[in-house]
């Protein structure tokens, strides 16, 4: 049963399970928009964002650190 669930687990979710699984702080919530953003150790991520970091390997409290400085 639990390898049926991850055939239909988005990329988006993935990332977001990889974050947790590595004990960052994750909270999402979305805007008037329709836009999702995830709050991970402080910094506001959007959707797009997540999966450009999880495409780089840069879902690290450091990759995500460095990315927010740009």
């Amino acid at each position: 049963m639990a390898s049926d669930k991850l055939n239909y687990e988005s990329r988006l979710h993935r990332a977001v399970r990889k974050m947790v699984e590595r004990k960052m702080h994750v909270q999402s919530f979305v805007t008037y928009e329709g836009q999702m953003i995830c709050n991970v150790n402080g910094y506001n991520l959007t959707a797009k964002q997540i999966l450009e970091l999880d495409s780089k390997n840069g879902l690290t409290s450091w990759g995500i650190r460095e990315y927010a400085k740009r």
